[in-house]
């Protein structure tokens, strides 16, 4: 069994269990997570009634993983980061293994195995924009204040035909802006990392490229420049799109945070995932999305203040800032994906049972416009 994709149930039902109509983001829902024993991709209405399905299978898009240590089995990894497009296409991750695009029919396009992991952004543009790494064999070593070797992380941009355009390093990024601090926040000396995460000191889980679109929003910014997200060090980036160095940074009050967006209000929004790792004290886990001013560095709860507004996910989490006001949470550990209001009503969930005592993760929920699809996409039907 996928019992590393296994949680006890914390909501019953199965499939759609709020659903007011009125007070919704129409459209289609894309769900990310494991079905039964496959992964894969479900479009499902908001009524849940299935709309069209992708299966796929590690092993079937990468039957080469030379470029890993060792081979891995269909339930060994999970779809981190997706993106799909009017025709039915989705780029998504496999989870450090590599960057692929199927079509409607699941079939391959191209794949690319880059290590490519956690997030999929495609810009105003069309490039594919996700988090890279680098191999076992090119640790990066020899970095002041830090214990090595460690992983050098990568923002990569990709051309929509899968070619790699562009590669930045975060480390040279933050060491040529002389943000090291970032990185040692921890403690002195070896930061502690070793100990807590190996050789993952950073952990970068999220890159997203300001458009032009957004940018007037953001004056201290320029379209073209790229944040991203930090989970190991508690730290939201952007980087300058021309120089590739820093130009802001916050260190939380998040915790283990993922998925930070430009919103159109000129401000940054984050899924504070609130994972402690060591002693809780009397303190219940609880996840939070969080929208700050970049300009005051002022933090504001959208949801989760206090119990009556619980969810929880210790691992993944993505929040989607949806143009009727509302929020779609992906509670991914939990196998749940909700919608809340302004006012903080719970008015669409779905639950992704997997049998009666659990669920399976449903790693990211994305509302899609009515007409967003081609009316032919589903053309494997």
């Amino acid at each position: 069994r996928p019992d590393q994709m296994l949680e006890p149930a914390r909501f019953e039902g199965d499939g759609v269990v709020v659903h007011e109509p009125a007070r919704t983001q129409a459209g289609p829902t894309l769900l990310a997570g494991l079905w039964g024993e496959t992964l894969g991709f479900r479009l499902v209405a908001m009524d849940g009634s299935p709309l069209h399905d992708w299966d796929i299978s590690v092993n079937e898009i990468f039957p080469d993983q030379s470029h890993l240590e060792q081979p891995l089995h269909d339930w060994d990894t999970l779809m981190h980061g997706m993106h799909i497009f009017s025709n039915g296409d989705i780029v998504f991750n496999f989870e450090g293994i590599g960057v692929a695009r199927i079509d409607a029919c699941g079939d391959v396009v191209w794949r690319q195995p880059n290590y490519g992991h956690h997030s999929v952004f495609v810009d105003e543009d069309g490039a594919i924009w996700i988090s890279g790494s680098v191999g076992e064999q090119d640790l990066k070593t020899d970095l002041p204040g830090i214990t090595t070797p460690v992983y050098d992380e990568l923002i990569v941009q990709l051309g929509p035909d899968g070619e790699t355009l562009r590669q930045i390093s975060i480390l040279d990024a933050i060491y040529g802006s002389g943000r090291e601090g970032l990185l040692l926040a921890r403690g002195s000396d070896d930061n502690a990392h070793r100990e807590a995460s190996g050789p993952d000191l950073m952990h970068l889980n999220d890159v997203e490229v300001l458009g032009s679109e957004l940018a007037d929003a953001f004056p201290q910014f320029a379209a073209g420049d790229i944040m991203i997200s930090l989970r190991n060090v508690n730290a939201i980036l952007v980087l300058d799109g021309e120089t590739e160095l820093v130009k802001w940074s916050m260190s939380g009050p998040f915790v283990a945070q993922h998925d930070a967006d430009f919103l159109p209000d000129g401000k940054i929004a984050v899924f504070d995932n609130a994972r402690y790792d060591g002693y809780w004290a009397d303190r219940t886990p609880q996840s939070r999305i969080l929208v700050i001013d970049p300009v005051s560095q002022d933090v504001e709860i959208a949801y989760g203040r206090d119990a009556s507004e619980a969810f929880y996910t210790k691992h993944l989490g993505k929040q989607q800032f949806l143009p009727n006001g509302n929020i779609l949470i992906s509670e991914s550990q939990a196998g749940r994906a909700l919608e809340v209001t302004p006012d903080r009503d719970i008015v669409w969930a779905f639950v992704n049972r997997w049998d009666e005592a659990r669920t399976a993760w449903l790693v990211e929920g994305q509302r899609l416009p009515p007409d967003y699809l081609a009316r032919d996409f589903a053309r494997c039907d």
